[in-house]
């Protein structure tokens, strides 16, 4: 099951909203963190931490639960 979703993933778009942060601190897992800030974002802004599962990337669990609309019910 995980080959087909390797395969699958390696051929779908690559488009995302998600910046990925260069250096956030030490690490010694070499984990990547990526970040998505709305246009509007708030002058005090609530913080949404999300970890998608080892066989899933960033940008497929963005695409898929789009926790990024959240950003727009302070509107």
């Amino acid at each position: 099951m995980s080959l087909v979703l390797t395969v699958v993933n390696a051929w779908r778009p690559s488009f995302s909203r998600l910046q990925e942060m260069a250096d956030f601190g030490s690490n010694p897992g070499a984990l990547r963190m990526l970040t998505f800030l709305p246009d509007n974002l708030s002058p005090r802004p609530a913080l949404v931490v999300v970890l998608h599962g080892s066989m899933q990337s960033a940008a497929d669990y963005d695409r898929g639960t789009r926790y990024w609309l959240i950003s727009f019910l302070s509107e």
